[in-house]
């Protein structure tokens, strides 16, 4: 009876050990989680980083009406693939990694690639007028209409006096003139 008792103790043991190995190898309600999606255009790929990317059955990444796409890494950690044969137009995208039909084996990503026009913002303050720009360069412009004639401007400050000018020149000799001859009255 103790013998049986000990082996029964033994095997009851091995089975807490294996069960509680199995409990801690992957904790239930893991969870598919995309957290950065990098673009780039010079390789055509499309590189989805999260956790848990390995959760669930076979993988499938599709990029909004586009896919499934080709995929060329894939780890816990990333997948990397390509972009659509004949490239992406840019625009607004869902980007979704599935591995299965669970929730916790699938995750969405809103992806913008490329120049998407968003709508008008407000008008900002104005700014600080800054200093003035070079001049241009270009032909100079036709000469514009005579203006109109501005006010006379106030008497102006007295100069100072000038230097005396040279001596002139000895004028011609003048006609002889009438002469009045007096004489003198003798008695």
């Amino acid at each position: 009876m103790i013998k049986s008792f000990i082996c029964g103790t033994f095997v009851l043991l091995l089975v807490l050990v294996i069960a509680s190995q199995a409990w801690s190898a992957k904790p239930p309600g893991g969870h598919l989680n995309i957290t950065v999606v990098l673009v780039d255009f010079d390789q055509e790929t499309i590189t989805i980083v999260g956790e848990d990317l390995d959760f669930g059955g076979e993988l499938e990444v599709t990029l909004g009406e586009f896919g499934p796409l080709m995929v060329t890494t894939e780890n816990p950690t990333m997948i990397v693939a390509y972009f659509p044969e004949g490239g992406l137009p840019d625009g607004d995208y869902l980007l979704t990694v599935s591995r299965g039909n669970g929730q916790s084996e699938n995750d969405e990503y809103d992806l913008t690639i490329g120049a998407v026009v968003g709508p008008q913002g407000i008008q900002g303050e104005i700014g600080p007028e800054g200093p003035p720009g070079p001049m241009g360069i270009g032909p100079q412009g036709e000469q514009g209409d005579q203006g109109e004639q501005g006010d006379p401007g106030g008497q102006g400050v007295q100069g100072d006096l000038g230097d005396p000018g040279d001596q002139g020149d000895t004028g011609a000799t003048g006609d002889v003139g009438l002469q009045r001859v007096y004489r003198e009255h003798r008695d």
